[in-house]
């Protein structure tokens, strides 16, 4: 299934990684309306705005259809209830503002991202229970990795340890990507404590000698819904599979690497530190589970 551009602003550019640019579209959702999303004003003292005080979850669509919606709204559940942060939405009022964004933005692969803040209330910094969460929904095109492969780098892992909260306050995994990206890699591979953890907004697979590893749940590797959806993958094709600490050495003798997550799908890392994984090129075993993704893909969302 290819991507489409869509009809995005051209003059707002959300991101650009490798050979696509992401586009913002043009409706988005602010606390119960829907309208053109540059034009949307937020409070000055909402939380979201002051502390980074809030949550974030994506929803991605292909073929006009939301992609393990279930599985992403547990998500949002888990890091809001994490948070302290009511849920102020029913599951089903979430999908409806999801699908009615896919019908105002008609593009065949998009986004829809959702950042819910603590909202208006005390300045202290301590984290109460808000009388009136902030909501704010927006989509993008979908972001796909070059087909060349990303090249990646190890960087100190500088986050910090709530892996289980996906927070709207992304300052860190920011800054480290541009670290990855002015030495002239795509993406960063995060060690802390001498331990493989994840990348900048994405799970670590390895390929290690016939068999696949990825790191374990802990606070500083987060259940991605794509983390689950690929060992379901590598399970269903009998492939030996485990999860369990990988060191900066294993990575580095590693056959393939791949970066796996709502936005880079599945994407192998060709080289490492400048030098190939592998042959320098993508694996045969990821070619094999990209083509396993895309099937599961295209029969879940009826392409």
């Amino acid at each position: 299934m290819a991507a489409s551009d869509g009809q995005g602003d051209d003059s707002v550019r959300v991101t650009e990684d490798g050979s696509r640019i992401q586009k913002l579209l043009p409706i988005g959702y602010l606390n119960g309306t829907f309208a053109k999303a540059t034009e949307f004003r937020i409070h000055p003292l909402d939380r979201g705005f002051l502390y980074g005080d809030g949550v974030s979850e994506v929803f991605p669509a292909y073929a006009n259809q939301l992609f393990r919606f279930d599985e992403h709204y547990e998500r949002l559940e888990r890091s809001l209830a994490l948070s302290r942060i009511d849920n102020p939405l029913s599951l089903q009022a979430w999908r409806d503002i999801a699908m009615r964004l896919i019908e105002m933005n008609p593009v065949d692969e998009l986004e829809v991202h959702v950042l819910v803040s603590r909202g208006l209330g005390a300045l202290a910094l301590n984290a109460p229970r808000p009388r009136r969460p902030s909501i704010f929904v927006y989509a993008t095109t979908r972001f796909a990795g070059p087909d060349r492969g990303m090249r990646a780098v190890l960087l100190r892992d500088s986050r910090w340890g709530l892996g289980d909260i996906r927070g709207s306050a992304r300052l860190a995994e920011a800054l480290l990507r541009q670290e990855a990206l002015e030495r002239g890699a795509d993406e960063g591979i995060l060690v802390f404590g001498g331990k493989v953890t994840e990348a900048a907004d994405a799970n670590v697979f390895a390929v290690l000698d016939e068999f696949i590893v990825t790191p374990p749940l802990g606070r500083h590797v987060g259940d991605g819904v794509y983390r689950q959806l690929v060992g379901e993958l590598i399970e269903s094709a009998s492939l030996p599979f485990v999860e369990a600490p990988l060191d900066e050495a294993q990575a580095r003798a590693a056959s393939e690497l791949w970066l796996v997550g709502t936005r880079l799908e599945i994407t192998p890392v060709v080289s490492l530190d400048g030098k190939p994984v592998g042959r320098g090129e993508p694996g045969q075993i990821w070619r094999k589970m990209r083509q396993r993704f895309e099937s599961l893909r295209d029969e879940s969302v009826g392409a």
